[in-house]
């Protein structure tokens, strides 16, 4: 009976705990329910909550816009069309940088299931500069974002030329940075899984034959 439209309205209200809480009533309706995420897109929800998560003052908003988007997105052939054309790869880059760490880990985590998800995602990516600011972001200080930013790196690193030889550039560092993580993780049970995405990428940046070196043999 129009509950949707009501709650999409209030995105835009001047109290950013009700621009909070209806971004999370968005999400919640919209998780896993194709009929309601249809129902939402076709009301515009996907440009107001990208704009929640890329200019609202109130820290407490973009959290709860990133999951809805997230739940907008994921397995939604439309919502990520729309993604992809209203330049949320930008904005979700600028959520990787902000100061928020919860915010930086959530916006690593979409960003890594989409590219598991949809390969097609690694050029333009790519274009945007993804990959050295992936790696800059793994040089500042230990959070549950690095998990999936090596992850991403990892996706964006398999089959795809282009990323590992970017990888390889020297003033990235990278090979270097990678092998010291590794060292730090080694013995941690709780850092597994990032432990085995650092091994991952030296492998497939690293420590397999370049093309130029298998033809020189």
């Amino acid at each position: 009976l129009g509950g949707l439209e009501v709650v999409l309205g209030l995105l835009g209200h001047p109290w950013a705990p009700l621009r909070a809480g209806a971004a999370r009533v968005v999400g919640a309706c919209a998780q896993n329910l194709p009929g309601a995420q249809g129902r939402a897109l076709a009301l515009g929800a996907l440009p107001a909550l990208l704009e929640c998560l890329r200019g609202d003052p109130d820290p407490r908003v973009p959290p709860r816009a990133l999951f809805a988007i997230s739940c907008l997105v994921r397995a939604q052939a439309e919502g990520l069309a729309q993604f992809e054309s209203l330049g949320g790869l930008e904005v979700l880059g600028g959520a990787l940088q902000s100061p928020q760490a919860p915010l930086r880990a959530r916006a690593a985590f979409l960003l890594h299931s989409l590219l598991r998800e949809h390969p097609h995602l690694k050029e333009p990516l790519c274009r945007l500069g993804m990959v050295p600011q992936l790696v800059a972001l793994l040089r500042t200080e230990h959070d549950g974002a690095h998990e999936h930013i090596l992850g991403a790196l990892c996706s964006l690193a398999s089959d795809f030329p282009r990323v590992t030889q970017e990888c390889r550039v020297p003033d990235l560092r990278l090979e270097e940075l990678l092998r010291e993580r590794r060292c730090l993780l080694q013995g941690r049970e709780e850092f597994q899984e990032e432990l085995e995405f650092c091994e991952r990428l030296l492998q497939l940046c690293f420590e397999t034959p370049t093309e130029e070196s298998t033809m020189d043999r």
